[in-house]
C-alpha cells in the first residue's frame, strides 16, 4: 500500500507540480490545525451536542467515502476522506472531554480521563 501511495503522489506531483502539491497539503494541514485549535471555543459557543453531532457527521462522511473505494482504492479516494476523519477527531475530543468531566464526580475525574484517553 505505501508504495502505491508514493507512486500516486509522484503522479500527482508530475501532473500539477511538486511545489503546488506541497503547498496545497501544507495549506490544508494548517487550516485544519487552526480549526481544531479553536474546538474548545466552539464547545463554549455552540454547546457540546452540536459539536459532537457535527463531528460524528464528518466521521460518517469520511468513513463512507473510504468504504466507497473498495479493497484497492485510488489515491484520491484516500486523500479526501482522511482529512475529514482527522478534523472530526480534532473537533470531538474537547467536547467529549468536557462532557465526561461534567458527568463524573471530581474524585473520579482521573479515572474517567484515563479511560477516555485509552478509548481514543
Amino acid at each position: 500500500m505505501p508504495q502505491r501511495q508514493v507512486l500516486a503522489g509522484d503522479a500527482i506531483a508530475d501532473r500539477f507540480g511538486a511545489r503546488r502539491l506541497y503547498m496545497t497539503g501544507l495549506l490544508v494541514f494548517t487550516l485544519a490545525s487552526l480549526l481544531c485549535s479553536v474546538a474548545g471555543e466552539f464547545v463554549r459557543a455552540f454547546g457540546r451536542r452540536w459539536l459532537i453531532g457535527g463531528a460524528l457527521m464528518l466521521y460518517v462522511t469520511g468513513f463512507g467515502l473510504l468504504l466507497m473505494g473498495g479493497t484497492t482504492p485510488d489515491y484520491a479516494l484516500i486523500v479526501v476522506p482522511m482529512p475529514l476523519i482527522g478534523l472530526a477527531a480534532g473537533l470531538i475530543t474537547p467536547a467529549a472531554t468536557v462532557a465526561l468531566m461534567n458527568a463524573v464526580p471530581p474524585e473520579q475525574a482521573g479515572i474517567a480521563t484515563g479511560i477516555l484517553n485509552t478509548a481514543q
